[in-house]
């Protein structure tokens, strides 16, 4: 609260007024809900030392009050003209708004103990930002009691990425990759007529079209001893296709460049950059364009006080990987640099290649035709040749790839009735029947129903039938999924970027709560005060915060980006003179 105050925005002014306003009686009464009165209550009162039991209640009601005071200032156009009535005599419809809000305060609160700082994948990134605005201020001897536009700073700050989550993308280092799909899965059969060709022979879907340097990958750090690594780690999981180099795209400009991503202290994911092929082929309508977000939850309907929401959520593991793929789909997954046969003669890849392609047989005339423009290519695996090395599943990096994972994915779950028209999310699509309703994101298959908030047979929940039944699917199919990560009958939980909370005591309040998570909401807030305190910001930090925050509220389209890798520092009077959309955007959440 002090951080809010301190803040020198035009918001946490408005709060100090409205905190004010408490300490005078109230005058008349209308009938009107906005400018919405504050309460008057002790909540701003100092206290000597008081129990755990009555500071909590305290700081709902302080919340209570931080919420009217959002309220009025997003609504009203000019909320400073309207102090006065914000000592208004609450109305019973002030009364129940109170209620509303307290309800919903209590019910969005952590369970237990939480991270503040836990703003999702951008907590190390925003943390680092801040930290850097802050040692820059200090040496240019700018205290946080420095008023804002008295003096012009342009300085350059340097980025300083020295932790390991800083740096999510790393050049390739097979010893670290963790893969645990073997590419067995066969989804030909619950593909559509529309990818199921691009899917097995995707040249047919492919121009003859030049990329332009900026998306062609940069191959200068890959080296023999690389590629070789990598093709062992491949080899391990019978995911490495081998092929003459007749067979391979012929040019760097159809190689992918494989690189780490940063999992934890030990591992990191595969990564494939097909900037180049993904450029080359065309663009195809699939099921990705109805992939539902957090909001779609918003159109369950449970009872008040009666029916609670229950979740359980799925996650195959490594799922990309899992695919099995044609010849000329893997051929199109070729690495650079190509490799001489004596360098991978000793991997089981070789093997299968020479019994492929090592001997020439006759050709079948009504199968090869004449060959009237030439003779047939020669297609020999030798110890003198050179051979391509191709991954053996769908890369991650892969546009069509999004398309058929979650097409097959959806069909695959569709033929055993789990998910059926009217009761499935989708972002263009609504929900009829909200009793039992399921979704898919890819790889994450999720379901929730509405339960009787007093039943806890768990086994018996709708959401957990269709639950179990789609895990037979998968054990049926072959498809590996992380056991351990899945969510089964909790009414607290994530899904699809929203936290859904509707335990018993939620319900009973009346309220049933689907939103951000409370971490990540807390966490950016927390850095918007800190960085608000500062007279200075740079636009690194700024961006971010505005970005995450709107991503938060669910907006689809970034309005800031910034790809430097050095940034200013700016007084905080220029971005409100450079943008004013976004600077009031960046002023109504507290930045």
């Amino acid at each position: 609260m002090k951080s809010l105050l301190k803040s020198k925005t035009p918001f946490g002014f408005y709060v100090s007024q409205c905190i004010r306003s408490c300490r005078f009686s109230h005058f008349g009464i209308s009938s009107a809900l906005f400018p919405i009165p504050m309460p008057r209550d002790d909540a701003w009162l100092s206290r000597p030392k008081i129990g755990v039991g009555r500071r909590r209640r305290v700081a709902v009601r302080r919340v209570v009050h931080l919420c009217i005071a959002a309220l009025n200032y997003m609504y009203l156009e000019a909320p400073f003209a309207s102090l006065d009535g914000l000592r208004r005599r609450p109305g019973p419809l002030h009364v129940g708004v109170y209620k509303r809000l307290e309800a919903l305060v209590k019910a969005g609160g952590p369970s237990g103990v939480f991270y503040a700082a836990g703003c999702g994948r951008k907590s190390f990134q925003l943390d680092a930002r801040l930290g850097e605005l802050q040692e820059a201020l200090q040496s240019l001897g700018l205290s946080s009691q420095f008023a804002y536009g008295t003096a012009d700073v342009a300085e350059t700050v340097p980025l300083v990425n020295d932790a390991e989550e800083l740096r999510p993308y790393r050049d390739l280092d097979p010893s670290r990759l963790k893969l645990t799909g073997e590419g067995k899965w066969d989804c030909r059969d619950y593909l559509s007529d529309l990818l199921y060709l691009p899917f097995c022979e995707p040249r047919i879907s492919m121009f003859d079209i030049e990329p332009p340097r900026s998306v062609r990958p940069d191959f200068s750090s890959m080296t023999q001893e690389l590629a070789v690594d990598l093709c062992e780690v491949w080899d391990k999981k019978g995911l490495l296709r081998l092929f003459p180099y007749e067979m391979g795209p012929g040019s760097v400009l159809g190689c992918t460049k494989v690189f780490n991503n940063f999992k934890n202290i030990t591992t990191d994911r595969q990564i494939g950059d097909r900037r180049s092929q993904n450029y080359q082929e065309g663009r195809l309508p699939g099921p990705s364009k109805s992939l539902p977000s957090g909001r779609e939850l918003l159109q369950l309907r449970p009872k008040r006080y009666v029916e609670k929401i229950v979740g359980c959520v799925a996650d195959r593991r490594d799922f990309y990987h899992l695919f099995l793929v044609t010849d000329a789909r893997a051929s199109t997954n070729a690495i650079f640099p190509f490799l001489p046969a004596e360098s991978v003669c000793k991997l089981r890849a070789y093997t299968a290649m020479v019994e492929k392609f090592g001997r020439r047989k006759r050709a079948d005339r009504e199968l090869e035709g004449d060959f009237l423009h030439g003779g047939q290519r020669p297609i020999l695996a030798g110890s003198q040749t050179t051979v391509v090395a191709c991954f053996g599943a769908l890369f991650q990096g892969d546009h069509l790839g999004v398309e058929f994972a979650t097409q097959s994915h959806s069909n695959l779950l569709a033929e055993h009735g789990l998910l059926k028209p009217g009761s499935q999310f989708l972002a263009d699509c609504p929900v009829s029947n909200d009793c039992a309703v399921t979704g898919l994101v890819i790889d994450d298959f999720f379901c929730v129903s509405r339960e009787e908030v007093n039943d806890n047979d768990v086994e018996n929940f709708q959401a957990c039938q269709r639950f179990r039944k789609a895990k037979e699917v998968y054990a049926a199919e072959g498809i590996l999924g992380s056991d351990d990560k899945d969510v089964y009958g909790q009414t607290r939980f994530k899904v699809i970027g929203a936290e859904v909370i509707s335990d018993e005591s939620t319900v009973k309040r009346g309220t049933v709560v689907v939103a951000a998570p409370f971490e990540k909401r807390l966490g950016l807030g927390l850095c918007s005060l800190l960085s608000a305190e500062l007279p200075y910001t740079t636009d690194a930090l700024h961006s971010m915060l505005v970005g995450s925050w709107i991503s938060v509220l669910n907006f689809r389209k970034p309005l800031m980006a910034v790809a430097n890798e050095v940034f200013r520092v700016i007084p905080a009077k220029e971005l409100n003179t450079a943008s004013p959309r976004l600077w009031r955007l960046s002023k109504e959440c507290g930045i």
